[in-house]
Parts: C-alpha cells; structure tokens; sequence
C-alpha cells in the first residue's frame, strides 16, 4: 500500500502531488491492529499507528512500534462468560487476557507516544459496523452482545479520538483529548499499562 500511494504521488494519476507520502497513518480494527503496528514497527513511511481492539502478536505485541500509537479498547472481558463453561475454558481465557494486556502496555510503552484508552460499554465488533446492522440481521447481533453504549455515539467518540490522535500525530496539532479525561467524553478511560498487566497477573 505504501509503495502504491507513493506511485500515485509521482506518477501521471490525477493524485500526482496531492498525497502526502510524508504523513502516512495507519488504522487497524481487530486482527488489523496488530498488522498496521507490525506494518509501522518496519517501515518507517508509517508516520502513526491507531490500533482499535485488536489482539496484538509476534513482534506487533513484542516490540511495539517506534511512531506514535493509539490503542483503543472495548469495555468487554469474555473470561466471566468462559468460566461457566469450566475451570479449563476459563483459565484459557485469562492466559489470552493476560497476553493481549502485555502486548498492549508494551505498544503503548514503545509508541512515541502511545496512549490505551477504553470506551466504556462498548464491544470488540462495535468498532466496525455491525452494530448499525444487527437489528433483523441475526449473524451480527452476537457480535455486538452486550453493547450499551449507542452505536451513533461509539462512532462519534472513536471518530474524535482518532482525529485528535492522526491531527496531532501527523500535523502536529494539539489533541487535549488525548492528554487527560473530558467531561464531553465521560465514556473515555485513561488505562494504565502498569495495572492492567497486574490485574490480569
């Protein structure tokens, strides 16, 4: 992708000189997370990196990436639901949790600078749209089970927060969200690397 916009930038398409190949940003939901952090941590056309509930692996949740990094997390643990199936399925639960929380404190801890954050009632599939489609279409109503946060408003707060990051990460703007809690955004939690590899310790 990078090689395309950069062919797109000098070549003869009409985006010739209307790129800005400088100030290229990642987003990635899920699985996608982890490859645009592994995407950024190698090539350093990548300018920023936001990372919206996804697992991370390999070297994405080893080494982070060296460029600005959001994570944005889902307010959703399934280890209690896992749990009434057996004392086997349960602790494989925490294992994964505890795994997705140090992959995630080391990205926060290696982006320059890398900022966790968690919405509050929202799940794993809310980030994309499934929650706009599960009314009367039954194959996403389980993705989005549980959800409470309304899915205008998951869109809205996600949408600001990614623009705060992108606007500062790559045009050097200020992004006051980022930086401390907002009463206009009561559903955005601050997370500590640090406590969240011990809660699931």
């Amino acid at each position: 992708v990078f090689d395309q916009l950069e062919a797109l930038a000098e070549g003869s398409s009409p985006f010739r000189g209307r790129l800005a190949v400088d100030r290229i940003g990642v987003i990635g939901g899920s699985l996608g997370g982890s490859a645009g952090i592994a995407a950024c941590r190698t090539d350093r056309r990548c300018r920023a990196v936001a990372n919206l509930d996804g697992g991370l692996w390999g070297a994405a949740a080893t080494d982070g990436a060296p460029v600005p990094t959001l994570l944005v997390a889902s307010d959703h643990s399934p280890c209690d639901e896992l749990a009434a199936d057996g004392e086997e399925a349960g602790a494989y639960c925490r294992a994964v949790e505890a795994q997705f929380a140090r992959g995630w404190a080391r990205a926060a801890e290696a982006g320059q600078p890398g900022s966790w954050l968690a919405i509050l009632g929202s799940r794993h599939a809310g980030f994309s749209d499934a929650p706009f489609l599960a009314e009367g279409v039954d194959v996403y109503a389980p993705l989005v089970a549980g959800q409470t946060i309304a899915p205008e408003r998951l869109w809205r707060v996600t949408s600001d927060l990614l623009l705060a990051f992108f606007d500062r990460a790559l045009r050097g703007a200020p992004a006051p969200l980022l930086d401390a809690p907002s009463p206009a955004y009561p559903e955005v939690v601050f997370v500590d690397p640090a406590a969240a590899v011990d809660a699931v310790r």
